[in-house]
Parts: structure tokens; C-alpha cells; sequence
């Protein structure tokens, strides 16, 4: 993976000559208790989706130092909250919170004028919750409120053009960093940090399904891909009546209660 990370970065500079900002994005995951996955799978989230990042930032860093840009980290809320059947995923993305913390302080000791953002979104429609392993014998949902892509991706843009340390995007994240702060009294009307996640934390039930085998390669191609982007929105997702536009969200306060 890393030799092939590489490539991609060599292959940008060879055409566009320059990067000037480098997003990574990466997710795989399996729906499970933490005692039920095996080890091979365990490896392969954290392959995926903390050295898949990390790779990038090494690939990339070199040539954002030239050019004066940004590390963008597409991570989750979950970064900050472990929630049932998703322990892998969100041990995960902890650590690539942690990574960046820390290299954000090393790159401001040596004076490089690279910056580091990092985006934590909160429940998305996308494909991910009907392509990923599961082993509970459901389909499942993200926590609400759940949004459309639009939103996160106007806030990655932003991010790009204009850095910011952190950015929670929506209330969910906003929520699940409240409940993750070391500090009981910053969850205020929110209830108290220290106290458990319920049930209600717990990835929602879809219809039956066998679990899928999807862990190794793309989680789609081409033209499965073009099929998924013509279904139906989640159900969730469409009663929920969240804004496309994150200009539309701060402008629209009450979409994010």
C-alpha cells in the first residue's frame, strides 16, 4: 500500500507540478463485537484507515513543504467516542487523530509552514453501511441524524482553502465531542461526558442480511458505483430533512438541533 501511495503522489507532481493540498480519505470497517473480530480483520481496518493516511502524509510532505500547503485528514467524530460494534473503526481513527496532533506540533518546532487540518464528520449517507463486513445479521445504519455527502464535502473544500485545526460538522459530531470532553461540565445540557453511551449509540437496525464478505479491494467499481449513486436515498436520511448545503446549515440553525 505504501509503494502504491507513492505512485499516486509522484504521479500528481509529474502532471500538475506542485501539490498544493493533499486529502486522504480512507474507511473500511467491520460491524462486530471487539471479541468477535479476528485478527486479520482487526489489521486490516488499521491498515486501511490509519496507514493508509499516514502513508499519504509521508508521500506528500516533502512536496507541501515546497509549496506551503495543506494535510487535510478526512477522520470521523468517532475519533473522540468508542460506540458499540464499531471498536476497530474508531480505535482507527483515534490514532490518526493523535498522529496529526503530534505532527502539527513538530511541524511548527521546525518551521515548516505546512498546515494540518482535520475534518470530523458525523453520520453520512453513503454506501459504506451496505458494502462493509458485518457479523450481527443486520444492516446497519449510521447513528442520526444523518446527512447527505454535500455538507461534509463544502467543509473539506473550506478546510483546503482555508485551515482549520479541527472541524466537527454537524450536530452529531458536535455532540460526540461534547460526550468525549475531559471536562464532565463541558457537555452542559448534553448530559454529563463521563456517563456511558446508551442504547441509542448503537449503529441502527435495516433490513436482514447475510454478512457481506467485503473487507480486501474496492468496495465497488465503476459501475456498481454509477448504480448506487441512482438508488434512493437511506430512508433515515430522508426523513430526517437535513440540509444539502453547509451554507444552508448555518444559515438554517434549526436543521442541526
Amino acid at each position: 500500500m505504501q509503494d502504491e501511495v507513492g505512485r499516486v503522489v509522484e504521479q500528481a507532481v509529474d502532471r500538475f507540478g506542485r501539490i498544493d493540498t493533499y486529502v486522504a480519505n480512507a474507511i473500511v470497517t467491520v460491524y462486530a463485537e471487539t471479541y468477535r473480530y479476528a485478527p486479520e480483520e482487526l489489521r486490516r481496518v488499521m491498515d486501511v484507515n490509519f496507514f493508509g493516511q499516514v502513508y499519504g502524509y509521508w508521500a506528500a510532505l516533502p512536496h507541501l513543504r515546497a509549496s506551503r500547503g495543506t494535510f487535510l485528514s478526512v477522520n470521523s467524530a468517532l475519533a473522540y467516542r468508542g460506540i458499540p460494534l464499531q471498536g476497530a473503526y474508531c480505535a482507527s481513527k483515534a490514532a490518526l487523530r493523535a498522529f496529526f496532533e503530534s505532527a502539527r506540533v513538530e511541524l511548527r518546532k521546525e518551521g515548516w509552514d505546512v498546515a494540518v487540518s482535520v475534518v470530523l464528520p458525523g453520520a453520512i449517507n453513503t454506501p459504506q453501511f451496505d458494502r462493509d463486513r458485518q457479523k450481527i445479521g443486520y444492516q446497519p445504519q449510521p447513528v442520526p441524524p444523518i446527512y447527505q455527502p454535500e455538507p461534509y464535502a463544502e467543509a473539506a473544500l473550506f478546510c483546503m482553502e482555508q485551515p482549520i485545526r479541527e472541524l466537527p460538522v454537524s450536530w452529531g459530531a458536535h455532540r460526540a465531542l461534547l460526550h468525549g470532553a475531559p471536562d464532565p461540565g463541558a457537555a452542559g445540557e448534553l448530559g454529563r461526558a463521563e456517563a456511558p453511551l446508551g442504547p441509542e449509540a448503537l449503529p441502527a437496525r435495516g433490513r436482514s442480511r447475510p454478512a457481506p464478505e467485503r473487507l480486501e479491494g474496492p468496495a465497488h467499481r465503476r459501475a456498481e458505483a454509477r448504480r448506487l449513486a441512482r438508488q434512493p436515498v437511506r430512508d433515515a436520511a430522508r426523513r430526517s430533512g437535513r440540509p444539502r448545503s453547509l451554507r444552508r446549515s448555518i444559515a438554517q440553525p434549526h436543521a442541526l438541533d
